[in-house]
Order: C-alpha cells, then sequence, then structure tokens
C-alpha cells in the first residue's frame, strides 16, 4: 500500500485539500493518505521544511511527501520530485525540498508541466499525479528527467564559532514557544563550565532545564524540545509574545 502525506498552506476553509486527496484515491486503489498540516503559514517555506524535518522520518520507508508551499510562485514555474533517506518529496523548486534534506539528494528529477493552467492549482495538477506515477513502481525516472541540482536556499544550521554560537528562532510553536536551529548535538560539543543564552532585547538565560516543569509557572527558561532543538519558553506562558521573538529572531550563546 502507498503512503502518502500532505504538507500544504492551503488551510482548511476551502475546497483544494479535499480536491486532492479526492484525486489520488481516484488514481490508486490501494492508498494511506496522512495530513502533516495545512495551516502552514501562506508562503512560509522555512516553517513546512521545520515541520517536514521533524516529522518525516517517523514514516515508513518509501513515503511519499507531497509539499505545497508557496508553489504558484515557483522559481520558473520548476516543480521536482527528489530520493533521500529513501524517502520521497515532491513539490515545488523553490528551496523548502532542500531546507528539509539539509541541500543533500540521493536522486533529483525534474517534473514535466504539460500545460500552463496546471499551475493554478500545482498540487493537484502537477504534485498529485507525480505522486501517483511514482507510487505504481518507486522509480523516479517516472517523474520526468533526472537533474544534477536543485535550488538551495541558506541552511538551517547556526554559526558555530570557538565560545560561542550564533542562531535563530525557527519556529514559534502553538505554545508560543521559540525554537532554534541549535540543536542539542551542537551545544554538547562545548566542554563548558558556564552557558549564556542572549535574545530578544538584553534577556538571558544561564542555563538549560530538562522539562518545562523544572521552573516555577511564569518563569522562563530553555530546554531541548523533542526534536533535539533548544527552545526559549516560559511555563504555561508565550515566550514569543512576551519576549518579542519571532522567526529569524537571533540567538546568541557565549560558553565560559
Amino acid at each position: 500500500m502507498a503512503l502518502i502525506t500532505l504538507t500544504s498552506d492551503l488551510g482548511l476553509k476551502d475546497h483544494f485539500v479535499a480536491a486532492v486527496k479526492g484525486f489520488i484515491y481516484s488514481q490508486l486503489k490501494d492508498v494511506q493518505i496522512i495530513d502533516i498540516s495545512h495551516q502552514i503559514t501562506p508562503f512560509n517555506i522555512l516553517e513546512a521544511a521545520f515541520i517536514l524535518r521533524n516529522s518525516y522520518n517517523y514514516f515508513p520507508q518509501k513515503t511519499i511527501h507531497l509539499i505545497n508551499v508557496d508553489s504558484n510562485n515557483s522559481l520558473n514555474d520548476n516543480f521536482i520530485a527528489v530520493k533521500f533517506n529513501n524517502h520521497y518529496f515532491i513539490g515545488s523548486n523553490n528551496g523548502v525540498i532542500s531546507l528539509i534534506t539539509d541541500q543533500q539528494a540521493d536522486e533529483m528529477h525534474e517534473i514535466e508541466i504539460k500545460k500552463k493552467s496546471d499551475l493554478l492549482f500545482p498540487l493537484k495538477n502537477i504534485i498529485a499525479p507525480t505522486a501517483c506515477r511514482l507510487a505504481s513502481k518507486y522509480d523516479l525516472n517516472a517523474t520526468g528527467n533526472k537533474i544534477p541540482q536543485i535550488h538551495l536556499v541558506s541552511s538551517l544550521n547556526p554559526t558555530i564559532e570557538t565560545d560561542t554560537i550564533r542562531g535563530m528562532v525557527i519556529y514559534i510553536d502553538n505554545y508560543g514557544n521559540a525554537i532554534t536551529n541549535i540543536s542539542k548535538k551542537v551545544i554538547e560539543k562545548y566542554n563548558y563550565n558556564s552557558i549564556k543564552i542572549e535574545f530578544s532585547r538584553n534577556e538571558m538565560i544561564d542555563s538549560i532545564s530538562e522539562v518545562y516543569s523544572d521552573v516555577h509557572t511564569g518563569d522562563a527558561l530553555c530546554l531541548f524540545g523533542s526534536g533535539g532543538l533548544l527552545e526559549i519558553a516560559i511555563n504555561k506562558a508565550n515566550a514569543s509574545q512576551l519576549f518579542g521573538l519571532q522567526v529569524n529572531s537571533k540567538i546568541l550563546i557565549t560558553f565560559t
């Protein structure tokens, strides 16, 4: 049975998601469709990449992941199918897939666009039909011609220096926690006696907690979330609002 996931900025108010699912079910007899999210902030490829980076690998290998974020503004109306880590990603060649795969890929193909009007609803007219072709034999040659490179955008990785790490907020979750691009693995490489995490307007935290309840309700903390990334949070409050944090806010960590 083919397993297909959907991630988009289409929302759930309109008919778009239902139309895509109906199309796939009409083409494939044995398929399961899983919604990852349709509430991506419109056109925000960084947010889409964060959500997929932290979820795709929990799915079985050979899962086909369909991505429709900022797809109507695709560079040169270009769409791609990519194999990475034995998963398949199909979407716009606008950099979102390179962010998910950290600029790596095992195989890359460009999808042929048969008519310009398909660009009005690319998830149904371009991306979903490609997934249906791929699901038959899991051969990317069925999706289009092989290409040597896809569009790359800046990596989510922080800048690592001798005694400092310079990172940024890459995602604000439903609780207002500000999730950074600084991983536990990166911080554990430092041999330090003290740590200073600076953000916003001279705000600073000097320790890393294990769980939110390590501090009193209303107190700020830093901890590693389930995805292994450093978060700035407030126990039972909204850190992003109270500290004025948003995507791309700068984070500076200093070790002594």
